[in-house]
């Protein structure tokens, strides 16, 4: 999880260098956690994925995906805070 926090803040901080990525929201969340989304996302991503065949090229698919991700990032905020996550697991 340490890593995935690292490469995020990364990857925020080059394509948003003023903080421009708050402005993605999410309106109604479809995932109760953030396990569910990367699960989504990581079997949505997969080259021969039935989400891929809807769309039909691999440009629309990733734009869908990437700007899925974008709105969830911040919608799960908190859970990236390795240690807020962890703490709040071990509680349950």
């Amino acid at each position: 999880m340490k890593d995935f926090k690292e490469q995020l803040n990364v990857i925020q901080e080059t394509l948003f260098p003023e903080g421009h990525i708050e402005s993605f929201r999410v309106e109604k969340p479809e995932y109760n956690t953030v396990e569910e989304f990367i699960h989504y996302i990581a079997k949505n991503w997969e080259e021969d994925s039935d989400y891929r065949k809807v769309y039909g090229n691999r440009d629309s698919a990733d734009f869908t995906l990437a700007n899925s991700v974008l709105h969830y990032v911040n919608y799960f905020k908190s859970d990236f805070n390795l240690d807020s996550y962890l703490k709040r697991n071990l509680e349950m």
